[in-house]
């Protein structure tokens, strides 16, 4: 007798407060038709379990008919990378940040409002995919080849929540890792459910590297003694963005130090050039023995790429014999 039973929906719904205090709650929609559709007595708020039940107006006797738990899905989470500080490009955080073979990075994220796993807990409420893909740039380049795939892709499951921090150096590879270039993503999605059947993207962050930059000095021969200072040719590559590069000269026939044919890196990607210097034999002009270093100074460090001497002698010497005869 369908008339003697109650038909009864209860909403048991469990949430989280923003003080990370549990709370638990009880609704109920009641005196329901035996078929039919209607609005849950408030909105799901973390986890509502639904219990479907029908009560015997006569002896008062519960039965529970169904049970069915939804829960929304409001995992978050954040991911930030730093780069080196001591490069001022990554003190400005609008920039993707930047760092150098050798030098390392950063990764911050933060993971907030999964579930605790269990049997009435989907896994999309309670981990969430975490993608680190590694692309290699070809050479010279200074950003990903269009449709180029990862050469590297890690996946990994996070399940808990919190802030976390680790220091990193590059997952890059080449047979000479100085000069590989490329840059690294790390991503955070939202798992598949019922209700949406692809990952979804949270956050992402990317961090590019840089090569480490070398050159190499050729005119000049250490050791030999000129009479005329002849052409000094720099081939300097990759230098860093920010970096600066020179010669350095020193000797007693100078007053202080002589900075001399610089080329600074004022652009956001490493430069590559080579250039000739004509007039050295003109800026030392005075006799001496003389030290010439290519110095190369970028937000890091200073690097020696050349330290050779020579000697400079202008004056010419005459041998013979003065013969006289009376």
């Amino acid at each position: 007798m369908a008339d003697s039973y109650l038909n009864e929906i209860r909403q048991i719904n469990t949430f989280k407060t923003d003080q990370g205090e549990i709370i638990q709650t009880e609704l109920s929609l009641s005196h329901l038709d035996n078929a039919g559709s209607k609005a849950a007595a408030e909105g799901v708020m973390g986890r509502s379990v639904f219990e479907l039940i029908t009560t015997n107006g006569e002896s008062g006797e519960e039965t529970l008919l169904d049970t069915v738990t939804v829960s929304s899905y409001l995992a978050d989470a954040s991911i930030q990378i730093q780069g080196p500080q001591a490069d001022p490009y990554n003190l400005i955080p609008s920039n993707t940040p930047r760092t150098q073979v050798g030098q390392g990075f950063t990764l911050n994220y933060t993971i907030s409002d999964l579930l605790p796993s269990g049997a009435d807990t989907p896994e999309a409420a309670s981990s969430l995919l975490f993608e680190h893909a590694v692309y290699n740039y070809a050479e010279g380049q200074s950003s990903v080849a269009q449709g180029a795939l990862p050469n590297k892709k890690n996946q990994s499951h996070l399940s808990q929540n919190g802030t976390f921090e680790h220091s990193l150096s590059t997952s890059l590879s080449a047979a000479d890792l100085t000069r590989v270039r490329g840059e690294e993503t790390f991503t955070v999605y939202m798992k598949p459910d019922n209700e949406n059947p692809d990952y979804k993207e949270i956050d992402s962050a990317k961090v590019i590297i840089w090569p480490i930059s070398n050159g190499s000095m050729s005119g000049l021969i250490a050791g030999k003694t000129y009479s005329k200072i002849p052409s000094v040719t720099l081939d300097l590559v990759d230098l860093y963005p920010g970096s600066d590069t020179y010669l350095e000269i020193t000797s007693p026939a100078l007053d202080a130090p002589l900075i001399y044919g610089g080329r600074k890196n004022t652009s956001d990607v490493p430069l590559t050039v080579k250039y000739e210097l004509k007039d050295l034999d003109l800026v030392l002009k005075k006799d001496g023995v003389y030290r010439i270093q290519l110095l190369h100074k970028s937000p890091f460090e200073t690097l020696v790429f050349e330290d050779l001497s020579f000697e400079v002698s202008r004056v010419i010497k005459v041998n013979g014999n003065i013969i006289s005869s009376e």
